[in-house]
């Protein structure tokens, strides 16, 4: 009797298992249709923003979508036009303003996670006009399909003195989180917001010091 119910116990573990595999490949695989279908070789725009203190404009393209046994990859570029501006006392701009542009690219790879529905990856800069990325990478923490809406989590913690600031002042340790939304408007055309939350941790104990404002871009193919 012990035996027979260990066997079964075994086939009920290989059965569920086999299941959420089938589930995991299910998710994948809807994802990946709609990459393919709705994002694939499409640029999206924010609206130019001016405000008295920044002008900013940014860009957002897909390509190059490579499906594999287990997950999928694909590539970014990013455009982004900034200046910023000192304010005077009444709140006019001086001076031409700091230029700010700057452009990246990014391989992202995403995979199934065995036995469960997560979809988890990796965005890995590849090229920078901004700075030397050699090394460094963006974890994706969960990619899925909600009500129409495919959504893309991700974090990276790292060192910056962005705003330019001399490098004997030191560095700041920090970590973003960012959610990236894509949907397809009731005109046909591909939207995507992005909201980045970006904290100020202590380099000892890694504990959250402050937190700057969510900051968001909304963007509309081209």
């Amino acid at each position: 009797m012990i035996r027979l119910s260990v066997l079964v116990l075994t086939l009920a573990m290989q059965l569920s298992a086999t299941a959420s595999d089938i589930d995991s490949i299910k998710n994948r695989n809807e994802v990946v249709a709609f990459f393919k279908d709705n994002v694939m070789d499409k640029t999206v725009a924010s609206r130019s923003k001016k405000a008295e203190d920044e002008d900013f404009a940014q860009t957002w393209s897909y390509s190059n979508l490579q499906v594999t046994e287990r997950g999928f990859t694909y590539d970014e570029k990013i455009e982004i036009k900034q200046t910023t501006y000192v304010l005077d006392e009444g709140g006019k701009r001086k001076g031409a303003g700091d230029v700010r542009n700057r452009s990246y690219e990014n391989l992202t790879s995403v995979g199934m996670r065995e036995g469960t529905l997560y979809l988890l990856g990796v965005k890995i800069p590849v090229k920078s006009s901004f700075r030397d990325m050699t090394g460094s990478a963006y974890s994706i923490d969960g990619v899925k399909l909600d009500s129409g809406k495919l959504v893309i989590e991700f974090t990276d913690v790292g060192f910056t003195t962005w705003p330019k600031r001399d490098p004997k002042e030191g560095m700041d340790l920090i970590r973003s989180k960012y959610v990236e939304t894509l949907w397809v408007d009731d005109n046909g055309k591909l939207n995507r917001t992005f909201t980045q939350v970006t904290s100020y941790l202590d380099p000892q104990t890694l504990k959250v010091t402050s937190t700057k404002p969510e900051w968001r871009s909304d963007q509309v193919e081209d």
